[in-house]
């Protein structure tokens, strides 16, 4: 049907009748027969053949393009989760090509994605697409764009490498790998496309992997929606989330955290292309370069950090959860973290209770908004005034023994402490000291012994999310670090100063030392 309409536009005739909408409730079977007699697959072992929806994308388009009574979309906002290999990119340059050849109102139609390369990769899709076969002789393909002459329409790339666009008036945009917004400036041109849906059309469909940063754009989005919406699960492997009012759907194919990711019954289910064999899978998982959380992350689309970011696994420090807390009038010892600017600073205690646990406690000042914390200082600096009041207020609460603290930031709330506790229970600890690592191995034995536990902070819970291990070749731990420069660890490193100076009551530390 497609192919004999854009004939008839090439030769001229029925050019009106070609661009007039299809009636609502034919919406859907429209753009099956788009992508079966208008595109033809370029790349891997489909390249010549006819571009035919499976199933499963026949059904999550059909309900995302789905119309109200009146003729109107429902859904302004799509989130289609799957996992590397299941065909996202050619499905993004496809849907994105419908909207340039079926709307009458010079659409302007984009893909989008956090680099220029990443976002050129769904355009070049499309610059093949619109080479061959029925488009060929009605597109105009450029390097940068495709031009519709006939509705007036273009399909650009939009990246975050480049200029943003705050004027935006797009009649859809597709963005691939939404799990790539992790700066400030992703941020940007994500709230610059969501905000410029100002046609009645308009919408967004965002088609990505999974994230093991909770912190993140689709960390928080995913935290949100799972939150607040009533979940679907009609099949295993998969969930839908549906708010007609505010124009959200979103499907999710993948593994949670805590499935068996050796389970191949579960491998099939989260990978909901045919062509994804469990052959091809099964050589991944045994691949030696392939660890366990990045295989489900890439290829089970679970939300987990990959293992080499990984310092303590987030299942072990979780079963440690749910302690009473710290009691007043307990004797603890304070740990201390942080910096002056852009990062946060921590005050944490620990207390050995009366079972032999040691339960753990932190309080997280920053002056970062998106950075995970429990106070928020204006101005780009951490004000030393609030965290020191705070400092005062353990004096109040509870029977401070010891006090261990980085004094390269913390001099200040140092001579507070010094006021108020002999010099000896002081503790002065450089990063890159022999008393710094004795600190991190008497965290780590701690949780793998389950003498540590916590109160299930989410704020503490990413800042060890993003903790990364540095061991010599003996395993032993020689240090930690951030596993992106963005995000924050000072509640580790303070918890692990509380943590070391209670499990080991009255024995005089070594001394800090460089190594």
């Amino acid at each position: 049907m497609w192919a004999r309409e854009f004939e008839k536009i090439v030769a001229g005739r029925g050019v009106e009748a070609a661009l007039v909408e299809p009636p609502p409730s034919f919406a859907g079977v429209r753009l099956e027969e788009f992508f079966a007699e208008c595109l033809v697959h370029v790349k891997g072992q489909a390249a010549g053949l006819p571009f035919v929806l499976e199933p499963w994308q026949r059904e999550f388009l059909a309900e995302f393009d789905r119309l109200d009574e009146l003729g109107c979309r429902i859904y302004s906002r799509g989130l289609l989760g799957v996992p590397r290999g299941n065909g996202k990119s050619p499905l993004a340059a496809g849907r994105a090509l419908f909207d340039l050849v079926t709307k009458p109102d010079a659409p302007d139609v984009f893909t989008c994605a956090a680099s220029r390369d990443q976002a050129r990769i769904v355009l070049d899709y499309a610059r093949g697409f619109a080479a061959q076969g029925p488009l060929a002789e009605l597109l105009e393909v450029g390097r940068h764009e495709i031009r519709n002459p006939l509705n007036g329409g273009t399909l650009k790339a939009l990246s975050a490498d480049g200029p943003l666009q705050h004027g935006l008036n797009p009649t859809s945009v597709t963005i691939d790998e939404l799990h790539s917004f992790r700066t400030s400036k992703t941020e940007e041109l994500f709230d610059a496309i969501d905000t410029s849906l100002k046609r009645p059309d308009a919408h967004w469909l965002s088609i990505t992997t999974a994230t093991g940063d909770r912190a993140s754009l689709l960390g928080r989005q995913l935290a949100e929606i799972t939150g607040t919406l009533e979940i679907e699960r009609p099949q295993r492997g998969l969930w839908v989330a549906r708010d007609e009012a505010v124009g959200l759907l979103a499907y999710w194919y993948g593994a949670g955290e805590n499935d068996d990711f050796e389970d191949e019954a579960l491998w099939r289910a989260v990978n909901p292309a045919s062509f994804v064999s469990l052959g091809a899978l099964g050589k991944q998982r045994r691949s030696p370069t392939m660890p366990r959380t990045t295989f489900a992350r890439l290829h089970l689309n679970a939300p987990v950090l990959e293992e080499r970011e990984l310092w303590i696994p987030l299942p072990e420090w979780e079963r440690l959860g749910g302690g009473p807390g710290v009691p007043e009038g307990a004797r603890v010892c304070v740990g201390l973290d942080g910096s002056r600017t852009f990062d946060t600073t921590a005050v944490a205690v620990a207390s050995r209770a009366e079972d032999g646990r040691i339960d753990v406690a932190v309080r997280v000042f920053s002056t970062r908004l998106d950075a995970p914390h429990h106070v928020h200082h204006a101005g780009g600096r951490i004000d030393f005034e609030d965290v020191e009041a705070h400092a005062i207020d353990l004096f109040d609460r509870y029977l401070i023994a010891e006090a261990a603290f980085d004094p390269r930031y913390l001099d200040r709330s140092a001579e507070l402490l010094e006021r108020r506790l002999p010099a000896a229970t002081l503790i002065e600890v450089e990063p890159s000291s022999r008393a710094m690592r004795d600190a991190l191995a008497a965290l780590e034995r701690g949780v793998l012994d389950g003498v540590l536990r916590h109160d299930n902070d989410p704020v503490l819970r990413e800042h060890l999310a993003w903790t990364v291990a540095d061991r010599a070749d003996s395993g032993e731990l020689r240090r930690v670090s951030k596993a992106d420069r963005t995000r924050p660890i000072d509640a580790v490193i303070a918890v692990a100063l509380a943590y070391w100076r209670a499990s080991q009551p009255g024995k005089k530390p070594a001394r800090a030392m460089s190594w």
